[in-house]
């Protein structure tokens, strides 16, 4: 199954989501349209500044895709003029999600009702988010979140809501403690756009802060290259995110995984959803003074906050845990060779080092469920224990023919199955082409 993730990178998540996939086995390439901050991308098209150029290069990909990719996870909006793309292949009957991130659908009719902070948009703003809304429900009755607080505004269009929590490659980030000795610490704030981000509520206190006399020094971060960002924030003693929206984005996940201590607003009802041990300090127009002189002052408090930081970027935003929540969710998934393994732990099974792996093609399989043997190509030298299984959440579905090591397993109750062999890699026969329809009809009877 070949997925692509279009058409835009937003905070870098599509392109997590995206190796967090291939992680799982799926053969998935992300093409980023929009890349100003220079995130990492698989596919991109050459700009013009000519419209014509722009859509005859557009049309041209988009027609090469139709053929070469299984599955279209959109991010925000079409890929085509007018939304034309997603059309087509609706007409097609191929597999389409769309997933949301935050302020593209964030309505102000229901957003101040709960959150008084939050900044009103125009009204043309509203009515096209309204419309984006209602032709995405027209096109799927399936969407994709990363946060708790986006329900609200789903839930009249959407049949499925699915929260999934942002992704993580906390192996990307080296992680830099706040040094406990340090008095005069360094403060970034990173707005993507500084009004519904509560910039100047941050800039307010930080002017207030150096005339009552706190040695500090404070550096904001905007229209930069994510690789700098990053940069950036490993120097960071404090980090402020947002003061306005009521929930934690992009920018604190990845500040939580170089283990700095983080400032953001997050509404009561969202504290809830997150659990107790989020170890972000609550700040609002309000109190964000107050909060700050705190934090500076007391050096101690930066550097445990900063491990706490770390160990819930460990818990929640790594692959392991997203594969747990598809999972629990009942999202209908399949896992292939290192993704097998990683969907097993998920479900408590353990993992092991073989002797020697299996590497090739032509590797025989047993389906348990029908005792036939089937043709594999195989490329791992991990696996699962086979002793495991009796305690876990999976049943054995495919057997090794020459040495029994488990080369598939089932959900007792979810719809989740996984395949420790490659059934997407066909050198010779097509044996377990299958694999895939049994994924399909997990899709179709959700």
């Amino acid at each position: 199954m070949k997925i692509l993730q279009l058409p835009t990178n937003i905070a870098g998540q599509p392109f997590n989501i995206s190796e967090a996939l291939k992680e799982l086995g799926y053969d998935s390439n992300l093409l980023s349209t929009q890349n100003k901050f220079e995130y990492q991308t698989d596919l991109t098209i050459k700009n013009s500044k000519y419209f014509i150029v722009r859509q005859f290069r557009k049309i041209s990909f988009f027609i090469k895709a139709c053929m070469k990719y299984d599955v279209f996870h959109y991010h925000t909006d079409g890929f085509l003029f007018a939304n034309i793309d997603v059309i087509i292949l609706k007409l097609l009957k191929k597999k389409i999600f769309i997933q949301f991130h935050g302020s593209e659908i964030r309505l102000y009719d229901i957003e101040k009702k709960r959150n008084r902070f939050f900044i009103s948009d125009n009204i043309l703003n509203q009515k096209s988010k309204i419309r984006r809304l209602k032709f995405w429900s027209f096109i799927t009755n399936t969407v994709i979140v990363s946060d708790h607080s986006l329900d609200a505004f789903l839930e009249p269009y959407f049949k499925n809501i699915y929260v999934i929590g942002q992704v993580t490659k906390l192996n990307d980030y080296k992680i830099i403690y706040p040094d406990i000795n340090n008095k005069i610490p360094l403060i970034v704030h990173a707005p993507s756009v500084k009004s519904t981000k509560g910039t100047q509520h941050v800039t307010m206190a930080i002017e207030e802060l150096k005339k009552i006399g706190l040695n500090f020094n404070y550096q904001e971060v905007h229209n930069v290259s994510h690789s700098n960002a990053l940069k950036i924030y490993q120097k960071a003693d404090i980090v402020i995110d947002q003061l306005l929206i009521g929930s934690y984005g992009i920018v604190t996940c990845e500040c939580m995984a170089m283990g700095k201590p983080i400032i953001c607003y997050i509404l009561n009802e969202n504290i809830v959803k997150y659990g107790k041990i989020l170890p972000i300090v609550n700040a609002n127009p309000d109190s964000i003074t107050k909060v700050l002189k705190d934090l500076i002052l007391n050096p101690e408090k930066r550097y445990y906050l900063g491990k706490k930081s770390r160990l819930y970027a460990e818990k929640i935003h790594n692959s392991e845990i997203v594969a747990k929540k598809l999972i629990e969710n009942n999202v209908p998934t399949l896992g292939i060779c290192l993704g097998a393994q990683i969907i097993g732990i998920a479900g408590n099974t353990d993992t092991y080092k073989l002797k020697y792996g299996h590497r090739g093609q032509n590797k025989p399989c047993v389906n348990l469920e029908n005792n036939q043997v089937y043709v594999t190509s195989q490329n791992h030298g991990y696996g699962i224990t086979p002793e495991s299984l009796e305690k876990s959440d999976f049943n054995l579905w495919f057997t090794n023919a020459d040495d029994k090591t488990v080369e598939g397993i089932k959900h007792k109750k979810q719809n989740c199955i996984a395949v420790q062999f490659h059934p997407e890699a066909a050198p010779g026969p097509n044996d377990c082409k299958f694999i895939f329809e049994e994924l399909q009809n997990l899709m179709e009877s959700k």
